[in-house]
């Protein structure tokens, strides 16, 4: 899917869009010549980055074994570990249609009249979205009936706020009409498809709930300025929104364990998360207690209050609407989660991004628990639930105590 638009672009803009990439900041450029058959590094803009050059590696060694087969060719990266390519809807609909027809999006100011042409009302209003005030921002990506789009999001310092009554506030001590916490009669629902359950064209808390997004929030509270032209460039990690070709993670890809310890002598029972603050610039003035970790480890050590739990009554038996138990009871029962080492991000953003930890747990003979917006280059290759339980970071109360299915999971995530 992601390859799709790069199809309805002109072969001699994309070479051009490329190149000039190649230019920008941060980035290495990996491929062959027509007489090599050896993949090398070609070009890089990373002033000797250590890390930078650690992934340029990473990327050498994917390739060195299928080299002699490849055609010439320029890939260009960025050396971080997020997305650096961004682009509207429209566009990337555009593109799209005319890959379908056989056709070009030959420049970005054609995208316009083109789209015109191939798209349906029924799909895309484009006059109505090219007059829009909406230029900037994370809805832009998004089909102009996205759910995105009437998002509102809170005030500066809302979220900071312990009296400012909203569900975007979602660790704070709020009280419903029955006095229990905000978080006891938040629905339950159940996440069958776990790229669509990424999306936050559809799911607009995304934007506050995780940092990579709402980090753009303030001071103009809209998100980035798309391009107005692709550019096939390459990263390790891509959220849902952004437009870069998904390359393949070695970092951390290790090999299955062996000799772990097998599931009936795991005795602790707890869920287990360590990690460091990352995911968001600590600052004042900004929204970081609402970013993801600092979410799960204030609801893993929040001893106050009540919350409302789905207790297993019992095998083939509906578990009803959940009872009321006391949070310091079962955060003590369930949870062990913390942060590990030193504050960092005070003064800077990284981090955010994929797990590149996710291989080596799920090798573990354990159940892991995902929470994530960014899909690995293998996600559409295997089975949803085959081998990793996909969850909101509000749901790890209720994992149930089926321990044949768990084992069952933990299992598989070894093959």
């Amino acid at each position: 899917m992601r390859l799709q638009p790069f199809w309805g672009v002109a072969p001699k803009f994309l070479q051009s869009a490329q190149h000039n990439w190649e230019s920008h900041p941060d980035t290495f450029t990996i491929g062959n010549s027509a007489d090599s058959d050896t993949v090398e590094l070609l070009n890089n803009t990373m002033n000797e980055n250590p890390s930078g050059m650690q992934r340029v590696l990473d990327q050498l060694n994917v390739l060195q074994d299928v080299g002699e087969w490849l055609p010439a060719f320029r890939a260009t990266f960025t050396m971080h570990d997020g997305p650096a390519q961004y682009i509207s809807w429209t566009l990337r609909e555009a593109a799209e249609r005319a890959a379908v027809l056989g056709k070009y999006v030959w420049t970005a100011y054609l995208v316009i009249a083109v789209c015109t042409k191939l798209c349906t009302p029924m799909h895309v209003d484009v006059e109505k979205v090219a007059s829009s005030d909406t230029t900037v921002g994370w809805a832009v990506a998004s089909p102009p009936s996205s759910p995105i789009y009437t998002f509102k999001y809170p005030p500066p310092g809302a979220l900071n706020d312990s009296n400012y009554s909203s569900l975007y506030n979602p660790h704070s001590p709020l009280a419903n009409p029955s006095g229990k916490d905000q978080t006891s009669s938040v629905q339950r629902t159940f996440i069958y498809n776990h790229r669509l359950a990424m999306l936050p064209c559809n799911h607009r808390t995304h934007l506050i709930y995780n940092g990579f997004f709402s980090q753009y929030h303030y001071p103009h509270q809209f998100g980035p300025s798309p391009a107005h032209h692709l550019s096939p460039t390459f990263a390790i990690c891509v959220s849902p929104l952004n437009s870069d070709l998904l390359a393949v993670a070695p970092e951390h890809f290790t090999p299955v364990i062996k000799n772990d310890v097998v599931w009936g002598d795991k005795w602790d029972e707890r869920l287990l998360w360590r990690g460091s603050n990352t995911g968001y610039l600590f600052e004042d003035g900004l929204e970081w207690n609402s970013s993801q970790r600092v979410r799960l480890v204030e609801l893993g050590t929040r001893r106050g209050g009540e919350v409302r739990v789905l207790l297993p009554k019992g095998e083939n038996k509906p578990v009803g609407h959940g009872e009321t138990v006391k949070r310091a009871m079962i955060n003590a029962a369930y949870l062990d989660v913390a942060f590990v080492g030193k504050p960092i991000q005070c003064k800077e953003v990284d981090g955010n991004g994929w797990s590149a930890r996710f291989k080596r747990l799920i090798t573990s003979n354990s159940v892991i628990f995902k929470s994530t917006l960014f899909p690995e280059w293998y996600s559409e290759r295997n089975m949803p639930g085959d081998i990793s339980v996909k969850a909101r970071v509000g749901e790890a109360y209720d994992g149930g105590m089926n321990d044949r299915l768990v084992e069952k999971i933990a299992r598989q995530g070894t093959k």
